[in-house]
């Protein structure tokens, strides 16, 4: 052991002692329920940021519910059908990172599940100047025994067949 050791050890070492012993304490410590009371702690910007509401035409407003309508038939398809629902960008995603290549393949690799979906609130859909279309959807659900509600973000593209769901986030 060289010196600088030595002096670092020679340091350290009754600090790792008295830490050692503090627990080691014969002393009673109370026994009893530990009570921890619920806190709410709410979160407020401190300086709200303006939003711009945007002036939807008569033609936006016809596209926004053509998406809408795809969106609809994403619940009650069958997993066939949902992959016609799909853009050509992510059927590509698809196949580069799943294999998928076509409606069979991305049945198949779906998970068998006891989910049945109850009811969709539709609670927004928006256009952005580039024309993409995002619907927020708050769904809920039952499966064996529990129930809840999740929020299913759609992004939507418009390709020359219509309305195509580009991304899910949920």
């Amino acid at each position: 052991m060289n010196a600088d050791s030595a002096r670092v050890v020679s340091l350290v070492w009754p600090l790792l002692v008295a830490t050692a012993c503090v627990g080691c304490s014969s002393a009673p410590r109370p026994q009893g329920k530990v009570l921890i009371e619920q806190e709410v702690v709410v979160q407020n910007p401190v300086v709200e940021m303006s939003r711009t509401e945007r002036i939807y035409s008569k033609e936006d407003i016809k596209e926004l519910m053509a998406a809408k309508e795809v969106v609809k038939k994403y619940w009650v398809s069958s997993y066939e059908e949902v992959y016609g629902l799909l853009s050509m960008r992510e059927k590509e995603r698809l196949r580069i990172t799943e294999g998928i290549t076509n409606a069979t393949e991305y049945r198949n690799s779906m998970c068998i599940t006891e989910r049945v979906w109850m009811k969709q609130t539709y609670q927004k859909a928006e256009m952005d100047e580039y024309g993409y279309i995002q619907i927020k959807v708050l769904t809920d659900w039952e499966e064996e025994g529990y129930m809840g509600v999740t929020t299913f973000i759609f992004d939507m593209v418009k390709e020359q067949d219509g309305w195509k769901i580009t991304h899910i986030m949920y």
